[in-house]
């Protein structure tokens, strides 16, 4: 489609525009729950300090996000990526396993009648 060049310079003004709102709702939303959650915790220390510790928690955050922007940042995003995309689901598997297991105390053998009680096989055929 053909859109005339001073309609084009505003669409892409607008697009910026609502990228920019949409970095900077996000970024307040998670400072604010953290601040909160450390207000509930600490309530004397944000009574005095909830300045410096808001401040600080923002320049720590525009570090590093200034990682992901500079040279390297795509190097930076590959290699966090991969951590979550890997690393991060087989920590995930693992530690609902351990939940699992403390919900169901019995072990194996509990598991397994619980499994041929909710569903038409017998997990038993697994065991060698």
């Amino acid at each position: 489609a053909y859109m005339p060049s001073g309609a084009s310079n505003v669409m892409g003004l607008l697009f910026f525009l609502m990228i920019a709102t949409l970095g900077l709702s996000s970024s307040i939303s998670l400072v604010q729950a953290i601040i909160t959650f450390l207000g509930d915790l600490y309530p004397e220390l944000m009574e005095k300090r909830r300045r410096e510790i808001l401040v600080g928690f923002v320049a720590f955050q525009y570090l590093i996000g200034l990682v992901f922007v500079c040279e390297a940042g795509y190097a930076f995003i590959d290699i966090v990526d991969t951590f979550l995309a890997n690393y991060q689901t087989i920590l995930t598997g693992i530690a609902e396993t351990l939940v699992i297991c403390y919900v169901l105390r019995g072990g194996v053998e509990r598991i397994f009648s619980q499994v041929a009680a909710n569903s038409e096989t017998d997990p038993r055929w697994t065991k060698l």
